[in-house]
């Protein structure tokens, strides 16, 4: 009986822990393929842009959350595409990275970043690039929609976000948010050691995850966000080549199809295509919200489109002729982008 007792309560001594344990790099690939945002901002950023009309305030087309991201009024409703969702699933991405980084830090016997040559000796350095990839551009998105913008006059007052570099094991833990400049600064670190070691050697399909050039896109974007023209114009050679034409979309070939929902949506999110860069999928209603019959007080109306977005005259052409009375120089109406997208 003694014995009984004895053995229960060494078992009882354990806490009970069913996480999986990262401890190879198959597992930390696996780990950083969650590390891309499944919610996204397009919704309440195009409903807080010109892109939608008030089509009338005796209009019950509508709801809670709709309109309080049209008036710019703080949201307090939950959907897949409100800022709540967007600000979570973004951190929620960041403690992918960092939870990879610490499994990485242990395969290695390193502790930091800082040890980068011999993580990489060691046969990790595509991983930690990765990782850091992922934790710079989710920082990234969150101080450009939740901060004032970067710029070299205001910046270093400015308040930024909180920036994870840990696997946070405290309950509700405080944090300091910083300044804007400040998170700029640790986003290049990350995103410049990100670039030395990104290899498109490892993946199964590279354009689910930062490829080579995914990265240098979005260091051109972040160059040219925080103001360093010089590096964004190296970024955008290193993404495009020599050659960008190559790395555009063939209008006139995706034109030739037959004008059906899904056959253009697909074809517009083929990773064989060198314009489709990096592929992310995402929890959205914004296909329904974003056409006129899902939510009929606030919408992207006709008269926006004819005057301003897909229907009006544009860099293919002046001529209002064609299907549906679209330029014949505009290959894809708007529909097909909301069904490829979403």
């Amino acid at each position: 009986m003694l014995l009984g007792l004895v053995s229960c309560d060494k078992f009882l001594d354990t806490m009970p822990d069913n996480r999986a344990e990262v401890n190879s790099a198959s597992k930390i690939r696996a780990l950083l393929a969650s590390g891309y945002p499944a919610n996204t901002y397009l919704t309440f950023n195009e409903y807080m842009s010109d892109n939608v009309d008030n089509l009338g305030d005796d209009n019950p087309g509508t709801n809670r959350f709709m309109d309080q991201i049209y008036t710019w009024s703080d949201v307090t409703e939950e959907a897949n595409d409100s800022p709540t969702n967007f600000w979570g699933e973004s951190y929620l991405c960041i403690a992918h990275a960092n939870q990879a980084l610490d499994a990485i830090y242990d395969l290695t016997g390193t502790s930091s970043i800082a040890e980068a040559d011999a993580i990489v000796a060691a046969g990790y350095g595509a991983e930690m690039a990765e990782a850091l990839l992922i934790r710079a551009y989710n920082h990234f998105m969150l101080v450009n929609e939740f901060c004032l913008n970067y710029n070299t006059q205001t910046s270093s007052k400015d308040l930024g976000i909180p920036y994870m570099e840990e696997v946070e094991l405290e309950l509700n833990p405080k944090y300091e948010r910083g300044t804007v400049a400040e998170v700029y600064e640790k986003i290049q670190r990350d995103l410049e050691l990100g670039l030395k070691y990104v290899s498109d050697g490892y993946y199964q399909v590279p354009k689910y995850h930062f490829n080579t050039r995914a990265a240098w896109a979005f260091a051109a974007r972040f160059y040219l966000y925080s103001e360093q023209w010089d590096k964004a114009v190296e970024a955008a050679t290193k993404c495009v080549g020599s050659e960008p034409s190559s790395s555009l979309r063939d209008w006139q070939s995706i034109g030739k199809l037959e004008r059906d929902w899904d056959v253009r949506s697909y074809e517009f999110v083929k990773s064989k295509y060198a314009a489709n860069l990096l592929m992310l999928t995402s929890y959205s209603a914004f296909g329904y919200y974003f056409c006129y019959p899902g939510i009929t007080k606030y919408s992207h109306n006709s008269y926006l489109s004819f005057t301003e977005v897909g229907y009006a005259k544009n860099v293919w052409g002046n001529e209002q002729t064609g299907w549906r009375n679209v330029s014949d120089w505009y290959y894809m109406s708007p529909e097909w982008y909301n069904g490829a997208t979403f």
